[in-house]
């Protein structure tokens, strides 16, 4: 077994060649010289980098989605994930096929503007599941992906019963 040789200027011992970062010469396959600290430079990069994906992961887990007027959102916040707070304007309406709930549906007005607030499949057979009847007059919290529409109406979609939170029932 060839020991490693000393030189630690990044040139092979062998050809004189410049071998980079490269842990054999690409030109005559020696092993190529260098401080062990390249090594645990790179080592270290890759568990910090994998490290920072971590804490940027956890802290999305933590966070709260921002509340948006409806006068605020703008065609680039489609697929954006926000919340919705104010009254609700009329009756829940839930779509039914086969018997089954295929979606539910209500409008928000925020004071700023109205959306329509839509659950589709097994999250719409869960929020009528959990007894989440909305009548005209209740205020409502929900959080969502918008959708935003071209005729300037938006929807927002939401993906679980917990996303939309009663804070006054109807009166």
């Amino acid at each position: 077994m060839a020991s490693q040789p000393e030189d630690t200027s990044g040139h092979c011992s062998a050809c004189g060649r410049f071998t980079g970062p490269a842990d054999e010469c690409p030109y005559c396959g020696c092993p190529a010289g260098r401080l062990v600290s390249w090594k645990a430079l790179r080592i270290a990069s890759l568990v910090l980098a994998l490290a920072g994906v971590g804490l940027l992961y956890a802290a999305s887990l933590h966070r709260e989605a921002p509340v948006v007027a409806v006068k605020d959102i703008v065609p680039s916040m489609n697929y954006a994930y926000v919340r919705v707070a104010g009254l609700v304007v009329g009756e829940m309406k839930t779509g039914r096929r086969s018997g089954a709930v295929d979606y539910v549906s209500f409008r928000v007005d925020d004071g700023t503007g109205e959306i329509t607030v839509t659950a589709y499949d097994a999250r719409a057979r869960r929020i009528v599941e959990e007894g989440l009847p909305l009548k005209t007059g209740a205020e409502v919290e929900a959080a969502g992906s918008l959708g935003v529409r071209t005729s300037g109406r938006s929807v927002l979609y939401v993906e679980a019963p917990g996303q939309i939170r009663i804070l006054a029932p109807a009166p």
